[in-house]
């Protein structure tokens, strides 16, 4: 059908970049995954699994769940049908995936949960009813069995969350680390200019919240947050005194979010504040 609308991504796909998110699924997953060459030659060379042979690949991969903590895969969230990672399994990136969504693209089936694998650094916020309603059970790592908290087969909707500690970029320009009276390390010394980036998470389509828990002496600082190195802007927000350099608060901006495969970074575009870490969740 050749758009996107007409020739949706089916749950594999869906997983699949959730799962790698920098690599191809499917021509039609997110713009991310669609590239035009022109005006010069390129060899593509493909890497997959099984041994190839006149018309191809013989054998065809078996999909590895993503796992959280250290030696995982590079996916975010798995939820699977039965305790101990086993049964039908659906991947899900940054966002919130109401029944309808979960159950017509993502392979998940209504009441039927029981396990859940969560990378770290995510959050997942389940819901006993549809539509976000209902009891909630919020985890921010790895579940065999939700028997134990009297949730087995009982989720309905989903939300997914990303917490960046601000000290753990992949590339930063400017900025120092100290400690951090909340615990762990902080970064300071925010200088007009000044920048971090972020590890990329893929994203659901959505309306999200993106908090910053800063900390300023005098106030009059801004915080501006964008997407693969300043491609797509999201805004500003501006940062307020709090009365001290560990005196922290969180301030919020709301944003879109297209879906696809990002990598976060925030922009001092005033200085004279700290940040402890940044959230990015579903409205």
């Amino acid at each position: 059908y050749n758009t996107p609308a007409t020739c949706p991504p089916t749950s594999y796909s869906n997983w699949f970049k959730s799962t790698c998110p920098d690599a191809y699924s499917y021509a039609y997953d997110d713009t991310t995954s669609t590239y035009t060459c022109t005006g010069a030659s390129y060899t593509i060379n493909w890497a997959g699994a099984g041994s190839t042979g006149g018309g191809g690949t013989t054998a065809t991969p078996t999909p590895t769940p993503a796992t959280g903590g250290g030696g995982g895969t590079s996916g975010s969230v798995t939820a699977y049908q039965h305790c101990d990672y086993g049964g039908w399994s659906s991947g899900l990136g940054v966002g919130a995936y109401d029944l309808d969504l979960l159950q017509n693209n993502m392979g998940f089936r209504n009441d039927d949960m029981s396990s859940v694998r969560i990378s770290s650094g995510y959050e997942v916020t389940m819901y006993w009813d549809h539509h976000f309603l209902g009891s909630t059970l919020t985890k921010t790592g790895d579940d065999n069995c939700l028997v134990n908290e009297g949730w087995n087969d009982q989720v309905s909707s989903i939300k997914v969350a990303r917490k960046f500690e601000a000290e753990a970029w992949v590339a930063m320009s400017g900025v120092q680390t100290e400690g951090c009276s909340e615990g762990g390390s902080n970064v300071g010394w925010i200088d007009a200019g000044d920048w971090i980036a972020y590890p990329s998470a893929y994203y659901h389509a959505g309306t999200f919240i993106i908090e910053y828990r800063v900390a300023s002496l005098n106030g009059g600082g801004t915080v501006s947050a964008d997407l693969n190195g300043g491609s797509i802007q999201l805004g500003s927000r501006s940062i307020p005194s709090t009365g001290g350099w560990q005196n922290w608060t969180t301030v919020t901006q709301t944003v879109n979010i297209p879906e696809g495969t990002y990598a976060l970074g925030i922009y001092a575009s005033a200085g004279g504040w700290n940040v402890n870490w940044i959230r990015v969740r579903p409205q």
